[in-house]
């Protein structure tokens, strides 16, 4: 991590969240989408310094950590905390991007009581540690919905939805004339049409020819294909493939979850 341990320790006092996996990058995202729920986090990236933060700070009650991570990884993580988690209420979380039913079960014999598939989200974590929380996330939760809807919370979100946008779809599908293409062609799919090549260039608002290029971009990410207009053999049409159509998915629920009151989301 860029901050050393005391310097953490230091700003996470109220910490209730200890978050562990050796993705700098996850880790963070996580802790931001934690604190939009209500949930106050720390990060750890090795189980040492993990270890050394629970030493530190008595009000962590929820440990998520992951599995596969170099040196201690996440089950011997698990083994060192259980005489601690149970002299203080510890609760042990894993996520893992290994589906192994076998580690699933050693974790849960290493006192993990959940388990949760990456790629996993700050709202699934939230709603994970509620199920164990008997409504204390909920309580704080509804203490910040007000927070929530302020400017700051809203501008926060769409910083976040942009960076949303090129985790996805990757950076050749971040400027704005590819984005813009992206959002036709997906608000086309919708309504079940494809698009004309040359309409879907003037939507793009950039001149044609850098239209084309970002086209032909956007094609050799597997994102869109072009194809002949049974209709009229001389016109071209673009719709997104089924590459582009699930990544759109995503990135809109993302967009949904960022924007969506924490009190007023289903499940």
């Amino acid at each position: 991590m860029q901050q050393s341990v005391s310097s953490l320790m230091s700003n996470a006092a109220d910490a209730r969240v200890l978050l562990v996996d050796d993705e700098e990058e996850l880790l963070e995202e996580l802790r931001e989408g934690l604190a939009y729920e209500g949930l106050s986090a720390v990060c750890a990236s090795s189980a040492v310094e993990a270890l050394e933060l629970l030493r530190n700070l008595p009000n962590i009650q929820f440990v998520v950590t992951d599995l596969n991570m170099s040196g201690i990884d996440g089950l011997e993580l698990l083994n060192k905390i259980s005489g601690l988690g149970r002299s203080r209420g510890i609760v042990s979380l894993v996520m893992t991007g290994m589906s192994s039913l076998e580690r699933a079960v050693l974790a849960m014999r290493n006192g993990a009581v959940d388990f949760l598939q990456k790629p996993v989200t700050a709202l699934e974590i939230a709603k994970a540690i509620g199920r164990l929380d008997g409504g204390g996330l909920e309580r704080r939760a509804a203490e910040t919905r007000g927070e929530a809807g302020s400017r700051a919370a809203i501008l926060n979100a769409l910083m976040k939805s942009s960076e949303d946008r090129i985790r996805i779809f990757g950076s050749h599908a971040a400027d704005a004339g590819s984005w813009q293409m992206m959002l036709e062609l997906a608000a086309g799919h919708e309504r079940g049409e494809s698009i004309p090549t040359t309409s879907l260039c003037l939507a793009a608002g950039i001149p044609a020819t850098t239209a084309l290029r970002r086209l032909e971009g956007l094609e050799e990410l597997g994102l869109v294909e072009r194809f002949p207009d049974p209709a009229d053999r001389r016109r071209v049409l673009v719709g997104l493939t089924p590459t582009g159509h699930a990544k759109m998915l995503r990135y809109l629920e993302r967009f949904g979850d960022r924007f969506t009151p924490a009190g007023k989301r289903s499940g």
